[in-house]
């Protein structure tokens, strides 16, 4: 009887070891393909930077009308009509740079704001007036992409908004000077090497987020216009 045991013992251990050997779940079969793509510049070589770096979009200043008083005007873009209410700008507030040059190397955006002449029917007038103590202000803004680049520095500057309702913001405030040349004047966005690559947006809208201006009392009546130049370069602030 011990030995029937025994060997009963023994077959039911081989035909388990058996089983596992004969009936192992099988491995997939793989395959590697390969799958290839080679992204180009497209220049053109009549633009600066063969077009590969440029300023798509930027925007005029319309700050409206004033009343002349004893002390500092404040305006913003967000203009009131004579029943004071908003007028729509006549263009969207945004500052788009594009950077499809691949190659990651990196951009800055400066502006300088020069002098408030008279204007008389989109002409300068000769011997005319000039304002004086004129700033404008820049709302610190972060651009924003719909693509993967890593975004440019946000050129955070300390000063606060010299309007003070609702909130006091901070920002770049320029004067309204005779610009030298070679003068660039402030650097407003920074894209260091590694970032900034594709589309980048800054909105300055009129109800949320709008650039101001301030003018000193002592000026005389009249239409004064500035030139509001903005210079892109490939070498960005270190």
């Amino acid at each position: 009887m011990k030995k029937t045991l025994l060997v009963s013992t023994a077959v039911l251990g081989g035909l388990f070891v058996a089983s596992t050997t004969a009936y192992a779940a099988p491995g997939p079969a793989v395959y590697d393909k390969q799958a290839s793509v080679e992204l180009v510049q497209k220049k053109d070589p009549e633009l600066p930077y063969d077009g590969l770096l440029k300023l798509s979009n930027s925007f005029n200043l319309e700050f409206g009308k004033a009343n002349i008083a004893t002390t500092d005007t404040f305006l913003s873009t967000k203009v009131l009509d004579d029943k004071n209410k908003p007028v729509p700008p006549k263009e969207p507030q945004l500052l788009v740079v594009e950077d499809i040059r691949g190659e990651g190397l990196g951009w800055k955006l400066e502006v300088k704001l020069g002098e408030f002449k008279e204007f008389e029917n989109n002409k300068p007038v000769e011997n005319g007036k000039t304002l004086k103590g004129v700033e404008l202000f820049y709302p610190n803004t972060q651009m924003t992409s719909e693509g993967t680049g890593d975004a440019p520095e946000i050129m955070t500057y300390d000063k606060d908004s010299f309007i003070k309702v609702p909130t006091a913001r901070k920002g770049l405030i320029i004067p309204a000077t005779n610009h030298e040349d070679g003068d660039n004047g402030a650097v407003l966005f920074n894209a260091k090497e590694g970032t900034g690559d594709g589309k980048w947006t800054a909105d300055y809208d009129v109800n949320k987020n709008p650039i101001e201006l301030k003018i000193a009392p002592g000026n005389k009546v009249g239409k004064y216009q500035s030139v509001l130049t903005y210079t892109l370069t490939d070498t960005p602030s270190i």
